[in-house]
């Protein structure tokens, strides 16, 4: 019966998946990038918690531009998405960590003296998923944010020292962190089939491990629905020795 159900969700996901690549294929969206530029404003970026421990995010996924956003991101392989949210993340980076910043349940989300090296690290994607999408946008959204906080190290201004700060302290490690197991799409289950899905999936590589013991993380995810996915790979970088893992996704 599992078996059964095992095949049937997985010609149900791929039929999904087609139906849907057809459907751009024949009636192709353009996106709004004016819309999503005016719903993103810098100067006002707060992060919401999840009520997960330690998990955070920027944006509500039930906002059409925000889910519309994502869409062209992970199946339209549009990167200037990528580099849209990376912008929010170093915004965030540079306003407000680095003055320290108190969340609703009064938890310091880093150290007021920033003390240390905090290592940013990508949701990973397992290898055929890899293979089928060709790419995995947690990476491309680190890799941005990296390479938007690089350029502003590399200016000049009022706020140079404050910027080599944040750039200073971050450092992105992508094969820390891998997916060890194939899931199915997770749409139709429910957070309690997914936390039992995901048991184990993720794995902190030994040869790794030396370079998160005692460390504070930042994961990076996209999107996330019951938060069971970031749970999991919260647990799997503590037990091996992380000693704080913060989750940041653009949506939920």
């Amino acid at each position: 019966m599992n078996a059964f159900k095992k095949v049937t969700l997985s010609t149900v996901d791929k039929i999904y998946s087609f139906l849907l690549l057809l459907l751009e294929l024949f009636f192709p969206r353009e996106f709004n990038f004016s819309e999503l530029e005016s719903k993103v404003d810098l100067s006002i970026i707060k992060l919401r918690d999840m009520r997960h421990l330690d998990s955070y995010y920027f944006f509500s996924y039930k906002e059409k531009i925000i889910k519309d956003a994502v869409w062209e991101l992970k199946f339209k392989n549009n990167r200037q998405i990528s580099k849209i949210f990376a912008g929010i993340f170093c915004a965030f980076l540079r306003e407000k960590i680095i003055r320290g910043i108190k969340m609703k349940n009064n938890y310091d989300f880093f150290d007021e003296k920033l003390d240390g090296e905090f290592i940013l690290i990508p949701i990973p994607i397992h290898k055929r998923r890899r293979s089928e999408r060709g790419f995995n946008q947690c990476e491309w959204l680190c890799e941005d944010i990296i390479k938007i906080l690089r350029k502003q190290n590399t200016r000049t201004g009022q706020r140079t020292n404050e910027i080599n700060r944040v750039y200073e302290m971050i450092k992105y490690e992508k094969d820390i962190l891998i997916r060890n197991e194939y899931t199915q799409k997770q749409s139709w289950s429910s957070r309690a089939e997914r936390l039992e899905k995901l048991k184990g999936v993720f794995e902190v590589r030994e040869k790794f491990k030396s370079k998160i013991t005692g460390k504070k993380i930042i994961l990076v995810d996209d999107v996330t629905t019951t938060g069971a996915t970031i749970k999991e790979a919260r647990r799997t970088l503590l037990e091996s020795g992380a000693s704080l893992v913060i989750s940041v996704v653009i949506a939920h």
